[in-house]
């Protein structure tokens, strides 16, 4: 449940559990143990994961728990009786001795090492078919913005070594992944914890990925405007394999909501930032998020913000309401914004946003590039896929006519577009 990085954290959990003997199945019914990876982000999340395990328990499976709502709320573990084991995200290489005290199996002798260790040998098991993945470069977060609860449940910052990075990036290319996308709580901080911050920088770790022999394609998600650095956007114009793609959240435009967010930036810094971001990386597409409705978050102040996504033109835009999260600085701050005008504005941004995209998408028309493969529908001649300005899961789709396969890699031209989505043929 929840991010990409749970997926991540997922797929290592059951490529343990597969090396060490235990079938691995996506059907409910015909599983022994079910294992439920929770999110705990937000209270939706936390209601979401609950209901999930009590609408499971209702099987009479045995069930693991593990991820950031047993992070979160270690009290859990006396309050579910309903789950026969709990794995903390911390503890990830337990999950084999949880298992096979569950099950009463001898234990395994193969000892995994913690996921972020130096001797990478934690095997991944795919559970899509996909072929493109994630791969987690850090945990943790060491800044205290004021309405996350990241830093409380997942710890300081931690970055994995680029030995092993390169080492998992090396076997999942042999998979016949052709997009790798690099995540973290925040990916451009990657480094800052090590001694050594300059040789341990995101710069120098995608200089050592591109250098793979039969690379795949690298896009960047979660980076922080702070620690974005001309280096890296000097690198990422010069790098074929590196995607012309920035996922930078902003939160806000407005220097007072920033300050209040605990975000050391202003207006100022960010317009400066976007404006050597794509000067220095020609056709470059930003996405970037923000937070509406919080806590004394005035009509100006909303306004402020309506006017900076039409002043920028993002090409993609996720807007949240503000959700008052218990542990969280702003939690007890005065004037937060009703349930009501918070979805208002947030209605009134993404109608801004679909104007801009409509009108980016229709520029896209007549325009060659190439796209990658993720479905075929033979008996229409349709190929379904994403460009390099697209992330999967949250950015558009492309399908355009014409024979391919899932996984290639094909050239398009664009012929018709619409909000969110683009159409054309293979040329």
């Amino acid at each position: 449940m929840g991010c990409p990085k749970n997926l991540v954290d997922t797929e290592v959990m059951l490529g343990m559990l597969n090396k060490s003997g235990y079938d691995i199945t996506p059907n409910e019914d015909d599983a022994d143990i079910i294992l439920i990876n929770t999110c705990g982000f937000l209270q939706a999340s936390v209601k979401e994961s609950i209901r999930t395990i009590l609408e499971t328990s209702q099987t009479g499976k045995k069930i693991v728990m593990t991820g950031c709502l047993l992070d979160r709320y270690k009290e859990l573990e006396n309050e579910l009786p309903e789950v026969s084991a709990f794995v903390s995200s911390k503890d990830l290489s337990e999950i084999v001795k949880v298992f096979d005290e569950i099950t009463g199996k001898k234990e395994n002798k193969k000892r995994y090492f913690d996921y972020f260790s130096t001797e990478f040998d934690v095997p991944r098991y795919k559970s899509t078919f996909s072929p493109y993945t994630y791969v987690k470069i850090s945990e943790g977060c060491n800044h205290a913005c004021a309405f996350c609860i990241i830093p409380q449940i997942k710890g300081d910052y931690r970055s994995r070594t680029i030995k092993s990075i390169v080492s998992e990036v090396k076997e999942l290319t042999k998979e016949g992944i052709n997009e790798v996308i690099l995540i973290a709580q925040d990916l451009t901080s990657y480094g800052s914890d090590t001694d050594n911050k300059k040789e341990n920088s995101l710069e120098n770790l995608l200089k050592e990925l591109v250098k793979i022999p039969n690379s795949p394609y690298y896009r960047i998600l979660y980076t922080y405007p702070g620690t974005i650095t001309q280096g890296l956007l000097d690198l990422i114009a010069k790098e074929e394999k590196i995607l012309k793609y920035i996922d930078i959240p902003l939160q806000h435009s407005h220097k007072e909501i920033l300050k209040l967010m605990k975000r050391p930036f202003d207006e100022e810094k960010i317009d400066d930032l976007i404006f050597r971001m794509k000067k220095t990386i020609p056709n470059l597409v930003i996405r970037t998020t923000f937070i509406v409705g919080f806590p004394e978050e005035t009509e100006e102040h909303f306004q402020h913000l309506y006017n900076f996504i039409k002043k920028h033109k993002f090409d993609h835009v996720g807007v949240f309401p503000y959700s008052k999260e218990e542990g969280t600085t702003s939690f007890s701050m005065k004037n937060h914004v009703p349930h009501k005008i918070k979805q208002e504005r947030r209605k009134k941004l993404m109608l801004l946003q679909q104007e801009i995209l409509e009108e980016k998408n229709k520029s896209l028309i007549g325009q060659k590039m190439f796209m990658f493969v993720e479905n075929v529908i033979e008996e229409k001649n349709k190929v379904i896929g994403r460009t390099y300005r697209d992330a999967p899961e949250i950015d558009g789709i492309t399908t355009v006519s014409g024979t391919a396969e899932a996984g290639d890699i094909v050239e398009i031209q664009i012929t018709k577009a619409k909000i969110y989505d683009t159409f054309g043929k293979i040329v």
